[in-house]
């Protein structure tokens, strides 16, 4: 698998930090649709997706977590090295593993959820260290999944 690396700056725009991706990278992937990646920045590892502007330009949002975690900073270069990822790969939290293999409903209904749905979800029930609130936040996701009362379950209306 090939293995990607380029130094840049961190930014802040986008209401956020990013860091561009330079276009010769996005040239060498040569991949059409998302761009999901596995990758290391300042000793940190993420899955992050490659995201684009409508002017052409690639970056990594960069949210305040992993800044934190990372301990980057604005306007410093770093090194960034990646390799491309299974768009459909995707690793659940563990307390979101245990309430799936006890209870088949909750599979049932997380099966129905699309990748990119599920990985925000991951994303959310993660948001939290205390277990407790992540056990909440998984079984209040499953449970208003059963239901139907989840937004993105509810009927569009024209």
């Amino acid at each position: 698998m090939d293995k990607y690396k380029f130094k840049n700056t961190l930014q802040v725009g986008f209401n956020s930090s990013f860091i561009q991706v330079p276009q010769s990278i996005i040239d060498k992937i040569n991949s059409k649709g998302r761009i999901r990646v596995n990758g290391e920045l300042n000793g940190f590892k993420f899955n992050l997706a490659i995201q684009k502007t409508k002017e052409g330009m690639y970056y990594f949002f960069i949210g305040k977590k992993v800044v934190k975690d990372a301990k980057l900073f604005v306007n410093k270069e770093y090194e960034i090295s990646f390799t491309l990822a299974d768009i459909n790969e995707l690793e659940l939290p563990k307390v979101l593993e245990m309430l799936l293999e006890q209870d088949e409903v909750y599979k049932i209904a997380w099966n129905k959820f699309s990748i990119g749905l599920k990985r925000g979800f991951c994303v959310h029930i993660n948001g939290t260290k205390v277990i407790d609130s992540q056990i909440e936040r998984a079984t209040d996701i499953l449970e208003k999944a059963i239901k139907g009362e989840l937004y993105s379950q509810r009927k569009k209306h024209d």
